[in-house]
C-alpha cells in the first residue's frame, strides 16, 4: 500500500507517461531510437511497438538482449551519427528517446529539437527526454 501512494507522488517511471505522449502526439509509427536500453524497453512495452533502434548493441529490438554486444557505452555524437543515419535511410523524420539530456551544442549544430522531458521519478534511469531529429536538418 505504501508503495502504491509512493508511486502516485513519485512516479516509479516514466515509462508508461512517454508512451502515452508518444501516442497522443501521433508519433508512434515513426522510427524510434533509443539510449539506454534498459531504460527505453518499459518505453516500448507500454507503446506496443515491434521494435526500436537500441543503440547498445546496435540493433532493432523490442527488449533488452542481455549479451557482451550491448555493454558498451555510447555518446551523445554517436546518438546524432546513428540518428542521421536512420533518418537518411528512412526518409523520415526519428524519435530519439534518451534518460539523459543532449548537450545544447549537438542540438543546436543538428536541429535536434528537444519535445519533452519527464524527469523526477524514483528510479533514476527511467527519466525521459524525448527529442525529434528531422528528416531534412542536415
Amino acid at each position: 500500500m505504501k508503495a502504491a501512494a509512493s508511486d502516485i507522488k513519485h512516479p516509479f517511471s516514466y515509462g508508461r507517461l512517454t508512451a502515452e505522449f508518444i501516442k497522443a502526439k501521433n508519433m508512434e509509427d515513426l522510427s524510434m531510437v533509443g539510449e539506454k536500453d534498459t531504460a527505453v524497453s518499459s518505453v516500448v512495452g507500454y507503446l506496443e511497438k515491434r521494435s526500436v533502434y537500441y543503440l547498445r548493441g546496435n540493433r532493432l529490438g523490442s527488449f533488452v538482449r542481455w549479451d557482451n554486444q550491448r555493454r558498451h557505452s555510447v555518446n551523445s555524437r554517436k546518438v546524432i551519427e546513428t540518428v542521421h543515419q536512420i533518418s537518411t535511410e528512412t526518409k523520415e523524420d526519428v524519435i530519439v528517446i534518451l534518460n539523459r539530456k543532449l548537450p545544447a551544442h549537438l542540438k543546436e549544430e543538428h536541429s535536434i529539437k528537444k519535445i519533452v522531458e519527464f524527469t523526477g521519478c524514483t528510479v533514476r534511469d527511467e527519466k525521459f527526454y524525448l527529442y525529434r531529429y528531422r528528416v531534412d536538418s542536415d
